[in-house]
């Protein structure tokens, strides 16, 4: 036992000498190994889809809302180290006549080789990216958009020397003696390098004017610059890298999509193909913080031997995101790779832009209307002659001016009938705001012309026909609601002096919608009450 342990201590003490008198070469061989990993680092996120500027910076192009996220990346490679990528990014869409015109986006990256940190890659990126829309008068809910996306950055790698070990922190000649707090006594030169790049990318996307994209394609090139990284003499410059993506948003039922998406990289030696599909469960009738909320399930193969799980959870302003990647080959298997990915992040900003309607200036037309409304406690009618503003585009009565003012028998009251002309102003809706039946400023307006009308025609009689969206806790609510809604407008025209006996009510909760409920831009339009003519006089009108 005593010669064995002589002859341990020998070798070990060989080996020691060796590290103290090469300990030059041993420090270039460490890190030679690690600018290995630098080299082969290329900072891309599974969630791709949550990470645009990383990704293309033409993606940016397509969104309503503004948007800041943080993504967290720790990515296992072997021999008990990682690569850990914090990520801060923000971006901020840009329109004119309320229409995608481009937006503009930042982000901040670090990107640590290590737990020790031996090695970092901070900087970051400015993004510009322009939208332009192929068919402006296409009638589609879905129009189809090209985007371009430039990107130019600074970054500086920082080599952290005090993370490695040389001969110099071994003392005492007895081994092992290690003493980390000892100097390395090592000067190898530059331990920072900073350089500038640049990226470009295009994407074709079709989406609706709430933003939701039912197709995407995209094409981005990263390194543009081809910057020279090493931190020695000889040049190593970061090749270019191709990034191509593409996904469909496939509506399978009114609450469930599956979107089917890939991400091709290349560069002069590498390939990566990672195919695979997210399925989303929407909850659409659920008001307030889960409103227009979703789950989202995926899962994706890479084509190099790596399978990755991800889980999404989207609410009206906020969504988080989580997926890991497994190592399914051997050969990736046995150096220990995977992945984690957090993601954070929130939204800003009116999500559906809907298209202005043209303004048309109004005009004066000297119509004489004769408004008639009864005074119980006189006993005659009091008859105004009117002059009628009316706008040339809508032909509605925007306000009325009294020119003349008298009082008349009741027996020389005639009973006017309207012309179709006249009937014009009942078919256009009265619009409600989410859950609520109060008459808002926009329904007021239009009630008061209906008023009017009604005041001047004492022969018609109308039914107020409710609606609401599908977004109630039940369609019993909905139904209560549609029903509140023409009890409103009915209190609202008998205060306006219309009788109570020409106004029928009616409610039909969300079950007759305009358009489908599964846009916010739909609802909107479902949350309305429409006006039915039942009579105009002496004729009378199915």
């Amino acid at each position: 036992m005593k010669i064995n342990f002589i002859l341990s201590n020998k070798y070990l003490f060989i080996i020691q000498q060796f590290i103290k008198k090469y300990k030059f070469i041993v420090i270039l061989l460490h890190l030679q190994i690690i600018y290995q990993f630098i080299e082969a680092q290329n900072v891309q996120f599974t969630q791709f889809n949550l990470n645009p500027l990383q990704t293309n910076p033409a993606m940016i192009g397509g969104f309503n809302q503004s948007q800041v996220t943080l993504n967290y990346r720790n990515q296992f490679i072997g021999f008990g180290e990682s690569y850990v990528t914090p990520m801060f990014s923000g971006f901020m869409p840009y329109f004119r006549n309320n229409k995608r015109w481009g937006a503009f986006g930042i982000s901040l990256l670090q990107d640590q080789v290590g737990n020790s940190g031996v090695l970092k890659t901070t900087g970051g990126n400015f993004t510009f990216a322009k939208n332009f829309e192929l068919k402006p008068n296409s009638e589609n809910d879905y129009k189809s958009y090209l985007s371009l996306g430039v990107q130019a950055g600074y970054y500086q790698k920082q080599l952290n020397f005090t993370a490695l070990t040389t001969g110099s922190q071994w003392q005492n000649g007895a081994f092992p003696m290690f003493i980390a707090a000892l100097p390395i006594n090592e000067n190898i030169g530059n331990d920072t390098k900073g350089f500038f790049n640049a990226n470009f990318g295009i994407q074709y996307y079709t989406a609706d004017s709430c933003g939701r994209q039912k197709f995407f394609a995209g094409l981005a090139i990263q390194n543009l610059t081809q910057p020279n990284v090493s931190f020695f003499s000889e040049k190593s410059n970061l090749p270019l890298i191709f990034i191509a993506t593409a996904g469909y948003d496939w509506a399978v039922a009114d609450n469930i999509s599956l979107m089917p998406n890939f991400r091709w990289i290349q560069d002069q030696t590498t390939k990566q193909g990672r195919f695979g599909a997210m399925g989303y469960y929407h909850i659409n009738d659920q008001p307030g913080f889960l409103e227009e909320s979703k789950i989202g399930l995926g899962a994706y193969y890479d084509l190099n031997g790596a399978v990755a799980m991800g889980l999404e959870v989207h609410q009206k302003n906020l969504f988080v995101g989580f997926s890991y990647d497994l190592a399914a080959s051997k050969n990736l298997n046995s150096l220990g790779n995977g992945a984690i990915e957090f993601t954070i992040g929130a939204k800003f900003g009116k999500k559906c832009r809907v298209k202005p309607i043209e303004e048309i200036k109004d005009e004066f037309i000297n119509d004489t209307t004769v408004i008639e409304k009864q005074f119980k406690e006189l006993g005659v009618d009091s008859v105004f002659t009117n002059v009628a503003k009316i706008n040339v585009r809508t032909k509605e009565v925007v306000s009325v001016t009294t020119i003349n003012k008298k009082a008349v028998p009741r027996d020389d009251i005639v009973i006017l009938i309207p012309t179709e002309e006249d009937l014009k102003i009942f078919k256009n809706p009265a619009y409600f705001y989410y859950v609520s039946a109060d008459i808002n400023r926009s329904t007021k307006n239009r009630l008061e012309q209906i008023a009017v009308m009604m005041q001047k025609f004492r022969g018609v009689k109308i039914e107020i026909q409710g609606h609401a969206c599908n977004i109630g806790i039940s369609e019993d609510a909905n139904l209560k609601l549609s029903n509140e809604r023409s009890e409103a407008i009915k209190k609202f025209l008998i205060e306006q002096g219309v009788k109570q006996d020409r106004i029928k009510l009616s409610g039909f909760g969300s079950k007759q919608p305009i358009l489908a409920n599964t846009t916010e831009y739909g609802r909107t339009k479902n949350r309305r009450v429409e006006f039915k003519i039942l009579a105009i006089g002496n004729e009378q009108k199915k």
